[in-house]
This record gives structure tokens, C-alpha cells and sequence, in this order.
């Protein structure tokens, strides 16, 4: 029969055993679901208003996708108590709300341009990694102990992605990016581009979320590099240091109101941008489907209490 997990350890049936415990979480895996619905409008409009522009407005729209995504994941894991992980889905959403607000900060289409040349330049590397008919590829087989396959696909993919660099639009980004490189930058950050900011930290002051990245992105470094083994997985209680068990909701209520603070101030972000003449829409939508819970959620006292 299949094997059942240790219940102190991984409790599986929350909804049985908690209901109450897991009617808060379905409302709050339910607010999450609004807000990625709406998203999904917003990723619609802002597309809509771009049509003509690709290269200098892909980062943006592309980001947008990818924060939906993550917070549709989010969604899923809070349903099922599982609120540790979503640390670090959270903190991948913050580098996207850092880099869409630099981007949009000031001089959007030469910064989306950076990203772009800085990616390119970055798929270039992998394709010549895995050419076994380079250096750099022959280099990597014996390393990884592995045949790599025939190199002929594998440059008609780079000559595909020189041939956009080659493009009049990139010439002042690929410029920079060859000017960073002589400079003694081996790999240069699309976002240092042009005097800009060297490191993420300094994206999040220049952006004014240091109080985000702060909590997000430095004390969750330890959850994304497997280094942080003590946070959330053991307690000092009477008789010395406990175990705390898989899918404790403890922290679930502080990390819905860190997820609803980000996304919100992103969706304003693209709205804003791209699609003032919906801002009003969006004010309805936010006083009747999230304040009243949102309200509530950043307030005391706590939703969920664990002993």
C-alpha cells in the first residue's frame, strides 16, 4: 500500500483535521485568484496598447507574465499551508517588481533595450557552452563528463541572435554592453547599463524599496541558496529545540500582505503606464473585490494564531 507520511511531521489532512484553519487559507488562495484574474486583464490591455513595439517593450509585458505566474503558484501552495516555499516565489516577484520599476522609472526604452542586449548576450554564452565544436563547449563536456550534441543548430541559433543585436535599435546598448566589457565587467548586469545601479540592492534603493528587499530578498537569500536551516523549521520550547512540521501556516498572513503589497503596487505600475484611461476601472475593482480583506490582512489582530 502506498506509504503515509509521518503526521507530525507532514500533516496532509489540514482540512479535515482544521477547517476553520483552512477556510482562511482557501479566502486567502481566493483573493490571490482575483488578483491574478485581473492581472491577466491587465497583461491584455497593456499588450494591446503596445502593438507596433517589440524589442523595447518585451521586457515589460514579458515581466508582467512572469509575475502572474509566480503569484498563481503562490496561490496554490497557500491553499495547501504550504507557506514556506512561497518565500522564495516572493522573492523572485520582488526582482521583478525592482527591475519593471527601474525600467519605468526614467528613460524606459533604453533600459528595456539593456535588458534585452543583456540577454541576448547571455543565451549567446549557453549556445556557445553547449557547442561541442568551441572551446568554451569542449571545456564544458569534459567538465559535466557528457557528449554535447552536433554544434551546426547550435550556431544558426547565434547567428540568429547576433543578427538582432545588429539591429540600428541596439547599437547604443550593444555599445555600452562592449564598453562594460572592456572596462573589466566579465559579466555586466543589464541594469548597471549607462551609469546605473550596480547591484540589486542599489536597484532597490534607486527604486525606493529597500523596506522590500530588505525583508524579501536579503533575509530569504538563505531559503532560495539552501542555507537558512534553522528560520521556520525549529523552535526553542520547554524541553529544548523542536522540529517544527512541513506546512505551518504561522507565517501565512505576513506573507499574504508582503505578495498583496508588491502586486498591487505593480499592477498601479503598468496601469499607469500603459493604460491610464483604465485607472479608474482598477480603483473599482480594488475598493469592491480586495480592500476589505486586504484591510484586514495588514491589520491586528492576527488572522491565524498558531500555538
Amino acid at each position: 500500500m502506498p506509504t503515509q507520511a509521518v503526521s507530525e511531521i507532514l500533516p496532509r489532512r489540514i482540512r479535515g483535521e482544521n477547517p476553520e484553519l483552512a477556510s482562511i487559507l482557501d479566502r486567502f488562495g481566493d483573493l490571490l485568484d482575483e488578483i491574478v484574474n485581473l492581472g491577466t486583464h491587465i497583461f491584455s490591455w497593456c499588450n494591446n496598447a503596445v502593438k507596433g513595439r517589440t524589442d523595447e517593450v518585451a521586457p515589460l509585458i514579458l515581466s508582467l507574465r512572469h509575475a502572474l505566474e509566480l503569484l498563481d503558484a503562490v496561490s496554490i501552495l497557500i491553499r495547501q499551508s504550504s507557506v514556506e516555499p512561497c518565500k522564495v516565489l516572493l522573492r523572485a516577484f520582488l526582482e521583478v517588481l525592482l527591475g519593471v520599476t527601474y525600467m519605468l522609472q526614467a528613460d524606459t526604452d533604453r533600459r528595456a533595450l539593456s535588458f534585452m542586449a543583456w540577454y541576448i548576450h547571455h543565451r549567446y554564452k549557453v549556445l556557445e557552452k553547449l557547442d561541442k565544436d568551441l572551446p568554451q563547449g569542449s571545456d564544458f563536456a569534459k567538465r559535466i563528463g557528457l557528449d554535447l550534441p552536433d554544434g551546426h543548430d547550435l550556431l544558426g541559433g547565434r547567428q540568429a541572435l547576433l543578427s538582432v543585436l545588429n539591429k540600428p535599435l541596439y547599437k547604443e546598448v550593444e555599445a555600452e554592453y562592449q564598453r562594460l566589457r572592456a572596462a573589466g565587467k566579465k559579466n555586466p548586469s543589464w541594469h548597471s547599463f549607462f551609469g546605473g545601479p550596480a547591484t540589486i540592492e542599489q536597484v532597490a534603493a534607486q527604486t525606493g524599496f529597500t523596506n522590500f528587499y530588505e525583508v524579501c530578498y536579503r533575509q530569504w537569500s538563505g531559503m532560495v541558496h539552501g542555507t537558512d536551516l534553522f528560520g521556520g523549521h525549529v523552535t526553542v520550547g520547554p524541553t529544548g529545540v523542536e522540529l517544527i512540521g512541513l506546512r505551518n501556516p504561522a507565517e501565512a498572513q505576513q506573507l499574504m500582505s508582503l505578495a498583496l503589497g508588491m502586486t498591487l503596487k505593480l499592477f498601479k505600475l503598468y496601469v499607469d503606464t500603459y493604460v491610464p484611461d483604465r485607472a479608474e476601472e482598477y480603483g473599482r475593482w480594488y475598493q469592491r473585490e480586495i480592500q476589505a480583506l486586504y484591510e484586514r490582512i495588514t491589520s491586528d489582530p492576527p488572522i491565524i494564531v498558531v500555538e
